[in-house]
């Protein structure tokens, strides 16, 4: 018999590995169910003899041991719910969400034939139920497949006549139709036609009558006729090659000849800099995300107050116009709706080296941007490295967190791919920079700067590869 007056079946000699899982489960629901500062071990073993039905009298060593384990991880919990919070006004969002979806199913249902942007809606409902879930989940879902059966009573191929040659703009409204229309599971009436036209030798059309322009060539026209910003441009090269290279399509030119053009839409230009057509394009098209919680706090609160009565968000200028509505609507479901990572992005390898080349582009271009705005004099004076001063020149303020500027000293070193390479008097300086710097684990451990470090040690130089054993002797003292 226990203290608690139970029986117990055992009384074990040895606790193996499945019965330490059990006791484990006890011991996380003792904890789950009372006050933790309250909690002994004598309290614990009582409840969990009691529960398993095995005596832990001589076992108490394996008990505490479960324990604090069990406490471990209960402490890692409420660490990790402070680091990663809840999204901000997660249940606002999703009300404001779903008023949005009913408005966007019911401006379809509204219109006399099927709207130009109803394949849009399709593509956009279905992006959004694959990150979202609840309410949000089940009714994009099933608006995405009520469009669908929409679109399959439309005379969709009035403007493409079976058995002709289609212009331009309807083959690449055919490739965006199969291939939005077919995520649904639905099958194109027209595909076969599809890939038999552009199977054809040579090809009917090419990158000119389909873009407008030709990757191969050179970069998007400045003077186009429609009006469009490269940003618009380039966007619609890719949204062409991805639909196309799903359906096994060639459409003449390849993702590498469409992201050579990248460089001259960075770096990402202020407002002052940009028409405000071009402006908005980049914005929309180019803008990589922000880590400051504060302003896009601002902008949700901003959509959830203009949201109107009808789950719309529209401006009075656009009010008659359906598309325009609809576009703002479709924006503003996407900004509230939370990210969510659900899985990794196809990779293509046959770009790997253009977005590396990009890469070390970018930094010689701030290099020599920077080296040429400084004077010879300024070398004279201040004493300090050429290649320093050039290298540092968009470094991050002070007043940057600390792992921000930790990544752009590491950055530094690692820029030509072997850091036993980098110069005596740059590795020196990032060496000195974060002498003076107070790290954590953690940093170390996130940016990785430590292994970094270490690979200095056999730099050619005896003062640099000094300087960095100092510095990783240093960390080791103060970190661990």
């Amino acid at each position: 018999m226990t203290s608690t007056g139970s029986s117990l079946i055992v009384n074990p000699r040895t606790i193996s590995k499945e019965l330490e899982a059990k006791i484990s489960a006890a011991i996380a629901g003792v904890i789950a169910s009372h006050d933790v500062a309250k909690l002994t071990t004598k309290l614990v073993r009582q409840a969990v003899e009691k529960e398993v039905h095995v005596s832990l009298t001589n076992h108490k060593d394996v008990l505490k041991r479960l324990m604090h384990q069990e406490l471990r991880k209960l402490k890692a919990k409420k660490v990790a719910k402070r680091a990663a919070p809840e999204p901000w006004k997660m249940a606002m969002r999703r009300e404001a969400i779903v008023k949005g979806l009913n408005r966007v199913y019911q401006m379809l249902r509204e219109a006399e034939s099927f709207p130009s942007w109803g394949l849009h809606a399709i593509q956009s409902l279905y992006d959004l139920q694959s990150v979202e879930k609840g309410e949000v989940l089940r009714l994009a879902t099933l608006y995405a497949r009520l469009i669908g059966s929409r679109w399959l009573k439309e005379d969709r191929h009035a403007d493409w006549a079976v058995g002709t040659v289609p212009t331009p703009t309807q083959l690449v409204n055919a490739i965006t139709a199969v291939y939005l229309v077919e995520r649904l599971g639905v099958s194109h009436s027209r595909r076969v036609e599809l890939l038999d036209f552009c199977d054809r030798t040579p090809a009917v059309y090419g990158p000119k009558e389909l873009l407008g322009w030709n990757p191969a060539e050179g970069p998007p026209p400045a003077d186009d006729k429609s009006g469009a910003s490269i940003y618009e441009r380039l966007t619609s090269g890719l949204v062409l090659w991805h639909h196309s290279r799903a359906l096994g399509i060639s459409i003449g030119f390849t993702l590498p000849q469409l992201l050579q053009h990248l460089l001259p839409v960075y770096p990402y230009k202020g407002p002052g800099d940009l028409p405000p057509r071009e402006y908005e394009d980049q914005a929309l098209r180019c803008f990589e995300g922000s880590s400051n919680l504060v302003q896009m706090r601002r902008g949700l609160a901003f959509l959830l107050l203009t949201q109107r009565d009808d789950g719309s968000w529209v401006t009075e200028s656009s009010e008659s116009d359906a598309t325009q509505r609809y576009f703002s609507t479709v924006q503003a479901l996407w900004a509230l709706c939370e990210p969510h990572r659900v899985g990794f992005a196809p990779a293509f390898p046959e770009a790997t080296p253009i977005l590396e080349l990009h890469l070390n582009a970018d930094i010689e271009i701030v290099e020599v941007s920077s080296t040429s705005s400084a004077s010879p004099a300024s070398y004279g004076t201040s004493g300090a490295d050429p290649e320093v001063e050039a290298a540092t020149a968009a470094a991050p303020s002070e007043n940057e967190d600390v792992a921000t500027r930790v990544t752009f000293l590491q950055g530094l070193l690692d820029q030509n791919g072997n850091v036993t390479n980098v110069s005596a008097a740059l590795a020196t300086h990032v060496l000195n920079t974060l002498a003076d710097m107070v790290l954590t684990v953690d940093i170390l451990k996130s940016t990785g700067v430590g292994r970094t470090i270490n690979k200095l040690r056999k730099h050619a130089t005896p003062a640099v590869a000094k300087a960095a054993t100092q510095l990783v002797a240093k960390w080791k003292k103060d970190l661990l």
